[in-house]
């Protein structure tokens, strides 16, 4: 099985510095004959405040052939530390569970359990 890992894309509508890198990378994938794609964080430039940011990079992803998985990273989930989000107000306690927020994730930082 090949396996390509991806991470730190920040894609964003919005801010669209790093958009152009979309176009040779989806290419250069598609070429490789992958089984599966990780992408192992930051997804988004801002996709822990602003949904569009989500949409907009999961349409992008949606435009590859080959399965993905991807794991949320700080831009992409808010977290108690560096963001502010309706459910989890910034000096929330760290570990505590962070509620459904997009698609559908459940989303909890690192340790926190699951009940």
């Amino acid at each position: 099985m090949k396996i390509i890992q991806i991470t730190d894309t920040h894609f964003s509508p919005d801010k669209p510095h790093f958009n152009g890198n979309w176009a040779p990378l989806l290419t250069w994938i598609e070429e490789t004959g992958a089984d599966l794609i990780v992408h192992t964080g930051d997804l988004t430039v801002d996709g822990a405040d602003k949904d569009a940011d989500i949409t907009f990079s999961m349409d992008l992803m949606r435009q590859l052939s080959i399965p993905m998985l991807i794991v949320p990273g700080n831009h992409d989930a808010a977290t108690s530390r560096d963001r502010t989000s309706p459910s989890m107000p910034r000096g929330s306690p760290a570990g505590a569970a962070l509620p459904a927020t997009t698609a559908g994730w459940r989303m909890r930082p690192a340790g926190a359990s699951s009940g």
